[in-house]
């Protein structure tokens, strides 16, 4: 497979494709600040080169991903696909079903993004899709974001450090307003769950959060913003007519092409075709790279359309459950043994005390956060503490290997806390599946004499006035 892919990439076509999304026409003058590979199982892997060494990734036939940190502004990415819990291949050998799924989910977003005036470039995954536009730090969204947006005492510790493999630190401005980006594409996120809710079939998460099973195992429709929880020096995005390799990477199934209905895929824009048809076009190496000649890599320029999305955003319920998310500070990591760590925990049902005492690796799964997130704020917690008690988690010696030498512990905590108890907020979490028995088939229940009751937090949840 590498040998064909080799060949491909030594198109002229190709590779210019490659150089626009990278944000140039020659590697001296691209604004993305590194690559890397986005398959490997293991981030310290990922092989982060700067853009001088594109072939590096080319001639070896491998994926190859630009970093979501720019020279010249703000790299947007949502992120829509098709997850399945129990069968990591299913996007694969039945790809019309799995993007025929998510159709409400990818026709919600693009409404909404043209709603605003925001015309992004349109890719198609291996599993769903991407939407991605540029905002430059020129532009009064770039501005409105960087105020927007919170940067927390660690972080902005590790953005002062000189960041591989450029050794360069990431710039406070630039750091503040990919925050402020991630708190407004969480409401792009709700609002397209909500669009398409009625019309999708499966369940569809802000981020891979464990369901019950469905028609076929435990799948869902992720609408994917988890990249905002992290440090942006550290996230990256998949490129146009880069190969998707992450069957044979990270999912677990190393599939062979002799498999019935499986092969090779590549990362194509949606150009001029429907997506039956780019099902299509993206297994066939001559038609992807007759398809480079005529599709545009650029990422597009809407700047002006977004500070439109940011005004609906500001007047929006979740804007009002953001504000009041950071009006109390968190405990401080000298105080936790007098804080944090004394909370009562008798009182709690056995899988909430369960995550808590064994939180390696429930509490890196967003089920887990949310399921903690969800009963504590029913019993009176404050979002933000919610927030310094899962950070006090991540931050203690529970064997947690490099993961917070990479990302940042605190930043991941706040994220995911604020956005479940954003969604409660603003009631685009129902609740319907905070009862044991979802809790079970999710695999989350712990408990061992039959005594949880999962009930009474839900309806204190229901009954709670929003913030």
């Amino acid at each position: 497979m590498n040998g064909r892919v080799q060949a491909f990439y030594q198109n002229p076509a190709v590779r210019a494709r490659m150089l626009e999304y990278l944000g140039g026409t020659a590697l001296e003058d691209v604004t993305s600040v590194y690559l890397s590979r986005c398959d490997v199982p293991n981030p310290c892997d990922a092989d982060m080169k700067a853009p001088r060494e594109l072939d590096f990734f080319l001639e070896r036939g491998w994926d190859v991903a630009r970093s979501l940190w720019d020279r010249e502004g703000l790299i947007c990415h949502l992120d829509i696909e098709y997850t399945n819990l129990d069968f990591q291949a299913e996007a694969y050998f039945h790809p019309r079903r799995a993007f025929a799924i998510q159709e409400p989910v990818a026709q919600a977003v693009e409404v909404l993004l043209l709603d605003h005036g925001i015309a992004p470039l349109h890719l198609l995954t291996g599993r769903g899709h991407h939407f991605v536009w540029r905002v430059p730090r020129n532009s009064g969204a770039f501005t409105s974001l960087q105020e927007l947006g919170r940067v927390g005492a660690s972080l902005q510790q590790r953005y002062a450090v000189a960041q591989p493999p450029v050794m360069e630190a990431v710039e406070f401005e630039l750091g503040a307003a990919f925050a402020g980006l991630g708190m407004v594409m969480e409401w792009v996120a709700q609002r397209a769950k909500q669009e398409a809710g009625p019309r999708c079939a499966l369940p569809i998460e802000l981020t891979e959060v464990a369901v019950g099973p469905q028609q076929c195992g435990r799948e869902l429709i992720s609408i994917d913003v988890s990249e905002y929880g992290d440090p942006l020096h550290t996230r990256c995005v998949r490129m146009p007519f880069s190969a998707y390799r992450k069957p044979w990477e990270k999912d677990g199934h190393p599939p062979c092409e002799a498999e019935p209905g499986f092969s090779l895929m590549m990362v194509l824009p949606l150009h001029e075709m429907t997506v039956d048809q780019a099902l299509l076009v993206r297994q066939d190496l001559r038609e992807v790279a007759e398809l480079a000649r005529r599709a545009p890599g650029w990422i597009p320029d809407q700047g002006k359309a977004t500070e439109r999305l940011i005004d609906t955003y500001h007047h929006s319920g979740l804007a009002v459950s953001h504000r009041h998310f950071y009006e109390q500070e968190q405990e401080l990591p000298h105080n936790w043994t007098a804080s944090y760590d004394r909370m009562p925990q008798a009182d709690l049902p056995p899988c909430v005390r369960h995550i808590l005492r064994y939180p390696n690796p429930l509490l890196l799964k967003p089920a887990g956060i949310r399921l903690v997130a969800q009963v504590l704020l029913a019993t009176g917690w404050h979002p933000r503490h919610i927030a310094g008690l899962v950070r006090s988690k991540f931050e203690r010696d529970f064997g947690w290997g490099p993961e917070w030498y990479v990302y940042d512990a605190s930043t991941r905590a706040e994220f995911y806390v604020r956005l479940f108890t954003g969604m409660m907020d603003t009631r685009v979490d129902g609740l319907v599946d905070l009862n044991c028995r979802s809790t079970q088939e999710k695999c989350f229940c712990f408990d061992a004499d039959g005594s949880c009751n999962l009930a009474p937090y839900r309806e204190s949840l229901l009954q709670r006035s929003h913030p």
